[in-house]
């Protein structure tokens, strides 16, 4: 008799584990759309603070105050103007590197071989999306450097801004060059700093999050009708942890961004001396 009760225990318990099991499966496929609309309302979001707050940051730099909220109104309508233009050149590099992508796989469809998919199409995939990623980042940079400065002067449009800018006399692309060979091996020395601070950040969300999430996981163990709940709440308090992470390596890097943001002003001078915001030339932008 006993026997037979432990086996009928036993095929409840396994009957429960396996109907959790499901509805946590059932939760997470549901939760697919959610957290990818999330996601991308997170980047949209992230976008339009990032073109806000790079007039505040200069605003900063020429004012020497940080007034956030008045700086954050006060450039709404250039930082707009820029948020538009970044959603439609990231729409843009997205667009393109799913239509080289798309036609990859196709030519890897078609040149499939008996020992495997054809190196030569996988590796030249591989070299056109680094090589997008790579221009991006340069577009980026530059408009950020160069673009944004002038934007924030004459309050003009990205496209007016870099008319501007082109019309220069000194304007060359051999300046440009050198200025973006500095900044990368500025920027190695900078990512060397960034890591540390990563790196120490991580160990302190660790060490933070690892009384929590450990009985957490104890207890999906012991209590298999918690594990919807606690996976919600795990990722919550994972995410959070994640963005605290990121906020104190924000912090820390802040100096580093300052001066890089102040290195782009002073060598922008260099090729658009009417853009002297913080004043380098000798009697400022308008004598030069």
């Amino acid at each position: 008799p006993n026997a037979e009760r432990i086996r009928k225990l036993q095929e409840e318990d396994k009957a429960r584990r396996v109907k959790a099991r499901k509805i946590g499966e059932g939760a997470l496929l549901g939760g697919i759309p959610f957290f990818a609309l999330a996601g991308f309302s997170a980047l949209i979001g992230f976008l339009w603070l990032n073109s806000r707050f790079g007039f505040v940051l200069l605003d900063f730099l020429v004012t020497g105050k940080m007034e956030i909220k008045k700086s954050f109104q006060a450039h709404r309508e250039i930082g707009n103007i820029y948020f538009r233009w970044l959603l439609f050149f990231m729409g843009a590099v997205v667009g393109v590197s799913i239509l080289i992508s798309g036609i990859a796989v196709a030519g890897l469809i078609m040149t499939k071989q008996p020992s495997g998919p054809n190196m030569g199409v996988l590796v030249g995939w591989v070299f056109v999306l680094l090589a997008i990623l790579a221009a991006t980042m340069i577009m980026m940079m530059a408009v950020r450097d160069f673009i944004l400065p002038v934007m924030y002067q004459y309050k003009l449009s990205v496209s007016g801004s870099w008319g501007l800018l082109k019309s220069s006399k000194r304007l060359s692309w051999g300046k440009i060059l050198k200025y973006f060979i500095i900044v990368f091996f500025l920027g190695f020395l900078a990512t060397l700093i960034q890591t540390v601070a990563g790196l120490f950040s991580a160990v302190g969300v660790v060490v933070a999050g690892g009384p929590i999430i450990i009985p957490g996981i104890l207890l999906t163990k012991t209590i298999p009708l918690l594990t919807v709940p606690l996976k919600v709440v795990g990722v919550a308090i994972t995410v959070l942890l994640v963005v605290t992470g990121m906020i104190l390596t924000g912090v820390v890097m802040l100096p580093v961004t300052i001066f890089f943001r102040t290195f782009a002003l002073a060598y922008l001078t260099r090729i658009f001396p009417e853009c002297d915001l913080l004043e380098f030339l000798p009697g400022g932008s308008a004598q030069a």
